[in-house]
């Protein structure tokens, strides 16, 4: 956690070896997409004091999302990138394919609770702010949250949700996945182990989806606890049945990407 921490105020090593170039890119963001970034403070503009002080730049992405009708923007933060290899991080944890199908071997059923637009939630140090730093037209802007796309932001978000699923009820089998937590097991043990985790949100003030940390109750939790078409991390699991398959979003992405593929002309961004 400490070291989660340290990645998003530190910003000396990247200096010393890859000095920023004076290049600031340009990202293809339309109005009304980089009124909402400063709407909701993901985003910030330099001032022309500021300007001089631009330490490093970022890329960004549209991806379009073929379920909701909005763009997912993608940020490239190039100095984080630099950072790949370094002996002091731990490697990405993620829930295991053992055990997840342990989880639906021996629980009746599970529930899901997953952070609402994680990255979002992490707010930079100004110093690294001015190393993400990009053109929209003739302004410039710094970028304040957690980029997605960032090589670590994946790693300093499971460390957080390692820190709040950092407790044990009954025989209840936690598995984690970046932005999501499932626990499995009887639906009473089940049920504490969400509100605890749910508790430990609002003393961090992380948000959820789909519940409120401030008013939800055990009721609503307990409304939530799934014994079929239980959904987890692109897997929906039937622990009646003892069975497991794709999410159909899943699949069909597979599926598109698995034909694009094919053609003799296909780029990685294709895919």
């Amino acid at each position: 956690w400490e070291l989660a921490r340290k990645l998003l105020s530190d910003v000396d090593g990247f200096h010393s070896s890859v000095p920023f170039d004076g290049v600031v890119h340009d990202a293809a963001l339309r109005a009304g997409d980089i009124s909402k970034l400063l709407d909701i403070r993901n985003v910030a503009a330099l001032t022309p004091e500021e300007e001089a002080r631009i330490a490093g730049s970022i890329k960004i992405f549209l991806v379009p999302e073929d379920d909701k009708e909005r763009f997912r923007i993608i940020k490239w933060p190039i100095y984080y990138n630099l950072f790949y290899g370094h002996d002091t991080v731990p490697p990405i944890t993620k829930a295991t394919r053992d055990s997840a199908r342990r989880a639906i071997r021996l629980a009746s059923g599970a529930l899901t609770l997953d952070l609402a637009a994680e990255f979002d939630q992490f707010l930079l140090e100004y110093n690294v702010t001015m190393c993400q730093v990009f053109r929209v037209r003739d302004t410039l802007y710094r970028n304040l949250r957690l980029p997605m796309g960032g090589r670590h932001s994946s790693f300093v978000g499971t460390a957080l949700l390692h820190v709040l699923c950092d407790f044990a009820v009954g025989d209840v089998i936690v598995d984690t996945a970046t932005d999501a937590a499932r626990f499995a097991g009887d639906e009473e043990n089940v049920v504490e182990a969400a509100w605890t985790f749910v508790q430990r949100c609002r003393t961090v003030g992380a948000h959820l989806n789909d519940v409120d940390c401030d008013t939800v109750t055990k009721e609503q939790l307990r409304s939530m606890y799934r014994t079929s078409d239980a959904d987890f991390f692109g897997e929906v699991a039937d622990y009646n049945r003892k069975t497991v398959r794709c999410r159909d979003k899943h699949v069909k992405k597979l599926t598109a990407a698995f034909h694009t593929a094919q053609r003799a002309d296909a780029t990685f961004a294709d895919l």
